[in-house]
C-alpha cells in the first residue's frame, strides 16, 4: 500500500515499501514457478511499483483462479475511485494479471480479460483523468512487455486498444458529417485512449505491425490528423512514430509499409499550401478549437497537420535516424520549413526550427 512517489508529505519521500522483501522471500520458497512470470518484471516507466506488479503475478501463478477472482473483484472497485493510490494498485493488478496470463491455457486468459482487464481499463478510458493516465500506460506496457514474445495472448485486449479511440471519436462527433460535438472533455477522453494505444504499439513493436497499419488508416480516415487540440495531435505523432519504427526492417535497413508512404503523399497534399506560402505573407493564427470563415479554417487545419507532421518527424530525426527513414519523411519537409513563417504560434515555429537542426545534423 505504500507509494512513496505518490505521498503528498514529503518527509515520507525516504520511506520505501516492503513489497520487495515480501517477494524475495517469496520467491525463494516457491521455486517452481513459471519462468514466464519470473522474468517479466521489467517496466518502461516510474508511475508503478514494479516489485508489487511482480509479487502480485507469482501470488497468482501460486493461488490460481481464486486468488485472481478475488483480485478482480477488488479490481473492479479500486477503479472508480478517484484516489491516486487506489487507481495505481488497481493499475498494478491488471499488469499483474497480465502477465500471469502468459502461464494459463487460452480459456483462462479470454475469461480473466473479458471479466476484469478490460471492464477495468473501459472505466479508466471513460471516466480517467489526466493525473492518473500515466499509471495506466505504464501498466499497458507492463503488460505488454511480459507478452511481447506470445502478444497473441492479450490478443482482447490488443483489439480494445486499437478500435476504441476511433469509436469514441465517431460518438464524439455525433454521427453527422459537419456536425461535430467534441467537447474538451471528449478530446481528453480520445487522448487517453491515444496514449495507451501507443504503448501497447511501442512495447509490442513489429509483432503488432499489421494493427499498426491498422491504426494508420483510420488516423487518416477519421480526421485525426488536423485534430484541433494539441494534446491529441502530439500522441497521434508519437503513435505515427511507433508504428514507423515497428515497420523498419533491419536487413533491408528501411521501412516497410505501404501505409506509411500513403499517409505521407496525403499528407504532402494537404500542406501544398504551406509549402507554396509566400514567406513574406502575414502568419496564420494559432491553431484553435473555434471556428472561423472558410479560408482560416483551412489554415488552421494546415497548421494543424503540420504540427503532427513534426511531432512525428523529430524523434525519427535523432540519433542519425534519417538515415533509416529520411527517404520517406523528406517529402513534408518543405511544408515544415515553410511553418517558420507562417504561424504566429511561436511554440510550432520553435518546433519546426528544431527539426530543421536534427534533420541537418541527423543527415
Amino acid at each position: 500500500e505504500n507509494h512513496p512517489r505518490l505521498s503528498p508529505n514529503a518527509a515520507n519521500q525516504k520511506k520505501q515499501g516492503a513489497a520487495l522483501d515480501i517477494y524475495n522471500v517469496f520467491r525463494s520458497r516457491t521455486g517452481y514457478l513459471h519462468e514466464f512470470a519470473r522474468g517479466a518484471d521489467g517496466i518502461c516507466g516510474s508511475a508503478l511499483d514494479t516489485s508489487h506488479v511482480t509479487l502480485l503475478s507469482h501470488l497468482f501463478v501460486v493461488g490460481g483462479v481464486e486468488y485472481v477472482g478475488g483480485a478482480g473483484k477488488r479490481l473492479l472497485q479500486l477503479v472508480k475511485s478517484d484516489d491516486k493510490e487506489k487507481q495505481c494498485f488497481a493499475a498494478e493488478i491488471v499488469a499483474a494479471m497480465c502477465q500471469y496470463l502468459v502461464t494459463g491455457p487460452f480459456i483462462l486468459q479470454t475469461d480473466v480479460l473479458a471479466q476484469y482487464v478490460n471492464p477495468a481499463l473501459q472505466q479508466v478510458l471513460k471516466d480517467g483523468n489526466q493525473d492518473t493516465i500515466d499509471m495506466w500506460k505504464d501498466a499497458v506496457a507492463c503488460s505488454m512487455r511480459s507478452t511481447r514474445e506470445t502478444p497473441r495472448a492479450l490478443a482482447p485486449m490488443i483489439a480494445q486498444l486499437a478500435q476504441q479511440p476511433f469509436k469514441r471519436s465517431l460518438e464524439a462527433a455525433g454521427g453527422g458529417a459537419g456536425q461535430s460535438k467534441s467537447s474538451s472533455s471528449s478530446s481528453a477522453e480520445i487522448y487517453r485512449h491515444l496514449r495507451l494505444l501507443r504503448a501497447m504499439l511501442d512495447e509490442c513493436s513489429f509483432r503488432v505491425r499489421d494493427v499498426g497499419s491498422w491504426v494508420v488508416s483510420r488516423l487518416r480516415e477519421g480526421g485525426f490528423l488536423s485534430h484541433p487540440y494539441k494534446q491529441v495531435r502530439s500522441e497521434v505523432g508519437n503513435i505515427l512514430v511507433s508504428v514507423t519504427r515497428a515497420s523498419f526492417v533491419a536487413h533491408k535497413r528501411q521501412h516497410d509499409s505501404t501505409g506509411l508512404t500513403t499517409l505521407v503523399a496525403s499528407l504532402v497534399d494537404s500542406l501544398e499550401g504551406l509549402a507554396t506560402r509566400d514567406p513574406t505573407a502575414s502568419p496564420a493564427p494559432p491553431s484553435t478549437a473555434a471556428g472561423g470563415g472558410e479560408e482560416e479554417e483551412g489554415n488552421k487545419k494546415a497548421v494543424s497537420t503540420a504540427n503532427v507532421a513534426i511531432q512525428w518527424m523529430i524523434p525519427c530525426s535523432l540519433f542519425s535516424q534519417t538515415v533509416f527513414f529520411g527517404e520517406l519523411l523528406l517529402p513534408l519537409l518543405p511544408a515544415i520549413l515553410r511553418l517558420q513563417s507562417a504561424t504566429s504560434d511561436p511554440e510550432a515555429a520553435n518546433r519546426a526550427k528544431f527539426l530543421a537542426i536534427t534533420w541537418a545534423w541527423g543527415g
